[in-house]
């Protein structure tokens, strides 16, 4: 879970600047959703512990845009009770 959080949040993704991260971003929020949904009945605190580390990097205002639309993409995608 750490790489795809950090594939979520990261500063910046890619070595040049025509790399697609927003895409990349949108993948890691849905995997995100999976791995939760498919194994969250397994590891009881999986998703409270992911959504605690999104909601951490929306909130700090010293993110850049593209770390807090990583955390936001991550935290519509673990679903409605989440937001």
């Amino acid at each position: 879970m750490p790489s795809i959080i950090t594939c979520l949040v990261a500063k910046r993704l890619g070595n040049k600047f025509t790399d697609n991260h927003w895409e990349l971003r949108n993948f890691a929020a849905k995997l995100v959703a999976s791995i939760c949904k498919r194994f969250g009945h397994v590891y009881h605190n999986l998703q409270p512990r992911v959504t605690r580390t999104l909601l951490h990097a929306f909130l700090d205002p010293t993110k850049t845009f593209p770390q807090h639309y990583g955390a936001i993409q991550g935290l519509a995608a673990l679903g409605p009770s989440v937001v």
